[in-house]
């Protein structure tokens, strides 16, 4: 049996998904995505590492700048959107809707984080200008594309055809 990569490094680079699920999932021995990994030289998701910088970037002076609370943002929205990208390739519909309601239901929250930080640091309500528009800009290209991709629970056509 061939394996398509794409699926197993999707997993290994974007979610927290163990070894051993993944490969039962895609059908090999675990040794197998793990030697795949280290010869193609792919990189573990790590949420605790997103967590670590963005905790990092909070706690690394008490007059932390508003270009470094953006940088922290920018840093958990880049979780966000790989989940989303996740559900977006996933050749499983079932799964992939999962994806994206993680991805819905985290961006949701982030949003409230990013409005609350920004009320605690005293920084603008309307987008900052310069570089950070782009971030805000993208952010919000995200939740309305989260939006428009999900529907609430128990709305949508079943996907098993019950």
């Amino acid at each position: 049996m061939t394996i398509d990569w794409y699926g197993p490094k999707s997993d290994y680079t974007t979610t927290a998904s163990s070894i051993k699920a993944m490969a039962q999932k895609y059908g090999c021995h675990t040794s197998t995505i793990n030697k795949k990994a280290k010869k193609e030289g792919w990189v573990r998701f790590k949420f605790e590492d997103i967590l670590k910088e963005h905790e990092e970037l909070e706690h690394s002076s008490t007059a932390v700048e508003a270009s470094e609370v953006s940088a922290g943002h920018r840093v958990l929205w880049n979780g966000v959107k790989r989940r989303l990208i996740k559900g977006l390739r996933s050749k499983d519909v079932k799964q992939g809707l999962e994806e994206l309601k993680v991805a819905k239901a985290a961006g949701e929250v982030l949003s409230n984080v990013v409005k609350g930080e920004k009320i605690a640091w005293g920084m603008e309500d309307e987008p900052p200008s310069g570089a950070a528009d782009e971030e805000y800009e993208e952010s919000e290209r995200l939740i309305r594309k989260m939006e428009s991709l999900t529907v609430p629970q128990g709305t949508g056509p079943s996907l098993d055809g019950e």
